[in-house]
């Protein structure tokens, strides 16, 4: 099967880290795959090298026309037998191909439960018959985008990111040799996060939570491992605070496992969240783990959740975990997300004949 992948930008978020993984797994299995993405430059790609990337850039105005007449050139060049969309724009762009390439089987997948106002609601009902099945990456994101206008008459299908579970392990030779290449002390309490650094991760509510811990855990310290427009913002938030010290942001890394064994905590602060990666990397390093209530945490988690953009209760979990007893949570459903399991799903719904 031929399979092109479509997504907005190869940046470093989570869906594309998703994306990137699934064009592997579709190689492994034997699938012809490229992957298409329209803004930015590459910060993720798939590990197999003979996966083409191909960008078209993509603008307002006629510059858009531009990029969809070239896309139109690749797709009558590739011959795919199904385009995957990823994200707004480019599951936009994917409807407009089907208007004019109808044989395609167009897939559309959200990953989230916020892709915008009004607006962009209303241009996905206007084009839902240009998509053959639309997703999204949990069953709560999925209702959101339902019940925001996203689709008159289809359903919005759950099908959850993928995670090679294999990579995600509880080692303590890796804790200690991780916390001795970062100079952390054995007693020092780590508290960590993992996300782009924006708007939808609600950073200023998790460094107000550890403000609150800061005062009275004094061997505590937080990592937060990402990047993004925010992050300057972030860094004076934290000198505001007075935390400056007690903090370190590490960038992008490609060392999450073995920096998730180093901690002691794993927080997500999220405002809006339509699955969450780095809660389910966490969960398979047995990590306890303190969260928001986003529509992607409370299908993962049972326990630890907070209201969204309440700094006072995040810190009191968060606490009561690093105080624990009980350092190494196990969480048994974190397996059923392995890839095996939804690269199943994907090239079931690839066929000609699902989802209808």
């Amino acid at each position: 099967m031929k399979v092109m992948l479509l997504i907005t930008g190869l940046g470093m978020g989570g869906a594309e880290k998703v994306v990137c993984e699934l064009a592997d797994k579709l190689y492994e299995s034997g699938q012809e795959v490229c992957l298409v993405y329209f803004t930015g430059d590459i910060v993720r790609r798939p590990v197999h090298q003979n996966i083409k990337l191909y960008k078209m850039p993509l603008s307002s105005g006629i510059s858009a026309f531009k990029s969809l007449y070239s896309l139109l050139k690749l797709v009558d060049q590739v011959q795919p037998d199904v385009i995957h969309a990823h994200m707004f724009h480019a599951n936009i762009m994917a409807r407009l191909v089907k208007l004019f390439r109808k044989s395609v089987r167009v897939i559309c997948s959200s990953h989230s439960n916020f892709e915008g106002g009004r607006l962009r609601m209303a241009i996905y009902a206007l084009t839902e018959n240009l998509c053959d099945v639309h997703t999204n990456v949990s069953d709560n994101a999925s209702r959101a985008l339902m019940q925001a206008g996203a689709v008159k008459k289809k359903k919005i299908l759950t099908v959850y990111n993928g995670i090679d579970s294999n990579r995600y392990k509880y080692d303590p030779d890796l804790r200690a040799s991780t916390r001795q290449q970062l100079k952390i002390a054995d007693d020092t309490k780590i508290i960590m996060t993992i996300g782009r650094i924006d708007t939808p991760k609600d950073y200023p509510t998790l460094l107000k939570a550890f403000k609150i811990i800061a005062a009275t855990e004094k061997d505590a310290f937080l990592l937060i491992v990402g990047d993004g427009p925010k992050r300057q913002e972030m860094e004076n938030l934290a000198n505001v605070l007075g935390i400056e010290n007690r903090l370190q942001f590490l960038g992008i890394r490609n060392d999450i496992t073995a920096l998730l064994n180093a901690s002691d905590v794993f927080v997500s602060s999220s405002a809006w969240e339509g699955f969450g990666l780095a809660i389910l990397e966490a969960m398979l390093c047995e990590r306890p783990i303190a969260a928001t209530s986003t529509d992607g945490a409370v299908e993962l988690l049972q326990s630890n959740l907070v209201e969204i953009g309440k700094p006072e209760a995040l810190a009191k979990i968060i606490e009561n975990s690093l105080n624990s007893a009980q350092k190494n949570w196990v969480y048994p459903k974190a397996e059923s997300f392995d890839w095996k399991y939804i690269l199943t799903q994907w090239l079931n719904l690839y066929q000609a004949n699902a989802g209808k």
